[in-house]
């Protein structure tokens, strides 16, 4: 893994890379699933694990399905906000988000507008044309979405690297521009590009946008987040934030496939890495930097913050 990332090393470009003459598949981006992902901090019990409410914190708690309803949204919507902290947004189609608002709007108390409505366009095949994608990006914020999560044409970028890396910068810029007081967060789909050579460019491309997020995946593709895939999107997103002279600092979020607290931690262990040069910094991280997709974790971290409450409850004797 560290040969394969050599060439990242180093400083950073206002430009998409160019394509290389050939580009290995990176290990753990060919399968659904990873154990490096789970037994990274099973191995090394000394490091400082994150706690279940700060991950909670970093979450968009998600529903993207086909056949989903209202009363769908809803239970979503009411497990992210059951109990404290709530998740830092829930990530709906676009047409739960003036649902999603409403309930924000008739009981701000169950419902505090802290929790950010996020919402896709370009979902899931990156194929619309950029005018419908603009539009479609307009009506969500015009609808009350605070994030968008937009897809690039990551099949084109598989077809011709730097044809896929200039259309993606571009709709990224187009999108940027359509919701400019919002969160933006690109998705290359990389377990779809495989390659480092791919997911450099993607990343690239997206940061040279103006994105404030690079996103893992769709979750609608075989392979999802992986270790890989993820280090190689870190690499290069501080890249763009070291270069990056106006402060503005570029966040990771990591989709499809976390869904326990294991492999939240080996993720926040990378993150932290190459954002503040140490794994046990992780206590540093918050949704302003890294975020999480996942319809799983929350459930499972709501009962590991339970497990923790009655562990410190003392005993009556």
């Amino acid at each position: 893994m560290e040969k394969q990332l050599a060439s990242l090393e180093g400083g950073g470009s206002k430009t998409p890379p160019k394509p290389q003459a050939s580009s290995p598949v990176l290990p753990g981006v060919t399968a659904p699933s990873s154990p490096k992902v789970a037994s990274a901090t099973q191995s090394d019990t000394k490091r400082k694990l994150a706690t279940p409410r700060q991950i909670i914190e970093m979450i968009d708690h998600t529903l993207l399905g086909d056949q989903d309803t209202e009363a769908d949204i809803q239970k979503l919507v009411d497990a992210a906000v059951a109990e404290q902290p709530h998740t830092a947004a829930v990530c709906v189609h676009r047409k739960f988000v003036k649902f999603v608002r409403s309930l924000q709007r008739n009981n701000p108390g169950k419902y505090p507008r802290t929790l950010k409505i996020a919402t896709v366009v370009n979902f899931p095949s990156g194929k619309d044309c950029a005018e419908q994608v603009v539009a479609d990006t307009e009506e969500a914020v015009k609808d009350g979405a605070d994030e968008i999560d937009m897809v690039i044409d990551y099949d084109l970028m598989k077809k011709d690297v730097t044809a896929g890396a200039t259309q993606a910068e571009s709709l990224v810029r187009q999108v940027r521009a359509a919701c400019s007081n919002s969160i933006l967060k690109v998705i290359i789909e990389s377990g779809e590009l495989r390659t480092e050579e791919l997911i450099n460019a993607a990343t690239s491309a997206a940061c040279s946008g103006n994105a404030d997020f690079v996103k893992t995946s769709t979750g609608k593709a075989s392979v999802h987040a992986t270790p890989e895939a993820v280090e190689v999107m870190l690499q290069m997103i501080e890249r763009w934030n070291k270069d990056d002279s106006t402060g503005r600092v570029i966040g990771l979020k990591v989709s499809g496939g976390v869904k326990d607290a294991e492999q939240a931690q080996s993720y926040m262990q990378l993150a932290a890495k190459y954002r503040f040069g140490s794994e046990e910094a992780t206590g540093k991280l918050d949704s302003k930097y890294l975020r999480f997709g996942s319809s799983k974790l929350l459930p499972v971290l709501r009962d590991a913050l339970r497990e923790d409450d009655t562990a410190k409850k003392p005993r009556i004797s």
